[in-house]
């Protein structure tokens, strides 16, 4: 664990992906979701904390240590329902902000209204999911 933090210019990047996975990082996330679902994803994440919250071994012999992985662990899963939500999005989408990511890189003028607009119809995409899903 000490190799992270003591190398960040080599650990604070991508080290696992592939060139492909890095150029299409919502394939990884889909890959992720077919295998996994998200009650087992909680229920592994769950059992991981019991695991290490119960443990007196350093670094969870501390209690700010401990509150430390419970904060990241309910990030963890925030990021993970964030991204299960992007995987399920229409793909046109997302290769629309690809070609606006793709200008904006290349300077070329972006239409507000358009970026707009796509804003709008990706915010009832994820209001819809959102209720399939609750």
């Amino acid at each position: 664990m000490l190799n992270y933090r003591n190398h960040r210019e080599i650990f604070n990047k991508p080290i696992l992906l592939s060139k492909e996975e890095m150029a299409e990082p919502l394939s990884v996330a889909a890959a992720f979701f077919d295998d996994y679902s998200l009650s087992e994803i909680r229920a592994f994440s769950q059992e991981m904390d019991f695991v290490c919250l119960t443990s007196d071994t350093h670094p969870f012999d501390d209690a700010t240590q401990r509150d430390r992985l419970l904060d990241f662990r309910q990030n963890e899963l925030r990021l993970l329902e964030a991204a299960y939500l992007l995987t399920r999005l229409d793909p046109s989408m997302l290769e629309a902000a690809k070609q606006l990511l793709a200008k904006k890189a290349n300077g070329e003028p972006i239409d507000v209204d358009d970026v707009s607009l796509r804003i709008s119809r990706l915010k009832i995409q994820i209001y819809e999911l959102h209720d399939c899903i609750h």
